[in-house]
C-alpha cells in the first residue's frame, strides 16, 4: 500500500506551492510511486497527485518495444483518470490515431501545454475536433511530458483540467517542476516493474470475447445485453472474468488491451 497517498487527497485546493511546499510534495509523491504494488495503485496516486496540483485528470501513455515487438499500442491511454463516456467516445471512433497531443509527445522533447484556444486554433481536422470534443467532456487545458527511456521505451503524462487562459497558466507554471520529477519516476517504475503482462498468453471464451469486442465500440452492458440477447448481469460476469484474466482495472482497458495481443 502507499502510506502517504492520504496526503494527496487532503488538499481540496490547488497547492500554493513555494520552493518547500514543491520539495516535500516531490519526496513525497516519490515514495508513494517506489511504494505502489501494482499499475492501479500507482493509477490511484496519479489521481489524487493530478488533484493535489490542482489539476481534474491524468493520464498516462507508455509503450516499449522490447514487450510489444514491432506492433504500436492502440490504446494510448494506458492509465488514466479521464470520465469514462469519453474514453469509450475516443477508442470507438479510434481517435488514438489522430490526437494531437499523442502526435505532438512523439517529437517533443519538452514540456508542452495543449488544449487552450490559441492551440486549437493552430489544429485543423480530425486533431481540431478532438480537441474540441474533449472540452465538451471537461477536458480543457492540458500539460504534459515526454519521456524517453535507454531501450526505445517512451512515456507521457499528462495532466489536464476544466480550465484554460491565465488560471491553467498560472496551475503549469507552479507544478511543472514537481510533475516534471514524477513524471519520469512514474515511468521508470512501470518499466522496471509494474507493466502489466501482454495478454498473448491468455485464453478468453467465446463469450468474453463477444462482450470485449462489443465494448471497444463503446456499448455499455446493458446495450450488450440487448445485442446478445443475454441478461445484463451475464454481461458483467464475463466483461469481470475478463478483467481478471487480463489484470486490468476497467473493462474499457481488458478490452484494449485484448486487442492488442490478437485475442478478438
Amino acid at each position: 500500500m502507499m502510506p502517504d497517498l492520504a496526503t494527496f487527497t487532503a488538499f481540496p485546493v490547488p497547492l500554493p506551492l513555494g520552493h518547500t511546499s514543491a520539495g516535500r510534495l516531490a519526496e513525497e509523491a516519490l515514495q508513494a510511486i517506489d511504494d505502489a504494488c501494482s499499475a492501479e495503485e500507482l493509477y490511484a496516486f496519479l489521481r489524487s497527485f493530478s488533484i493535489a496540483l490542482g489539476f481534474d485528470y491524468f493520464s498516462y501513455f507508455g509503450s516499449d518495444p522490447l514487450r510489444l515487438g514491432a506492433a504500436t499500442t492502440t490504446d494510448p491511454m494506458v492509465g488514466t483518470s479521464y470520465p469514462e463516456p469519453w474514453r469509450s467516445r475516443y477508442l470507438r471512433l479510434g481517435y488514438q490515431q489522430h490526437d494531437p497531443v499523442l502526435t505532438e509527445g512523439r517529437s517533443a522533447r519538452r514540456p508542452f501545454t495543449w488544449g487552450d484556444h490559441d492551440h486549437i486554433d493552430r489544429l485543423d481536422g480530425k486533431p481540431r475536433q478532438i480537441l474540441e470534443e474533449a472540452r465538451a467532456f471537461g477536458i480543457g487545458g492540458g500539460v504534459s511530458v515526454p519521456i524517453y527511456g535507454p531501450n526505445g521505451d517512451r512515456g507521457q503524462l499528462s495532466l489536464s483540467g476544466r480550465v484554460t487562459g491565465p488560471v491553467f497558466a498560472a496551475i503549469v507554471r507552479e507544478a511543472l517542476p514537481v510533475m516534471h520529477v514524477v513524471a519520469h519516476r512514474v515511468h521508470a517504475v512501470m518499466m522496471e516493474r509494474l507493466w502489466q503482462p501482454s495478454g498473448r498468453d491468455v485464453q478468453l471464451t467465446e463469450h468474453e470475447r463477444e462482450c470485449l469486442a462489443w465494448t471497444l465500440r463503446g456499448k455499455t452492458a446493458w446495450e450488450i445485453a440487448q445485442i446478445l440477447g443475454r441478461s445484463r448481469a451475464t454481461v458483467n460476469f464475463h466483461l469481470q472474468k475478463s478483467q481478471r484474466k487480463l489484470g486490468t482495472s476497467s473493462k474499457y482497458q481488458a478490452a484494449t488491451k485484448a486487442m492488442q495481443a490478437g485475442l478478438l
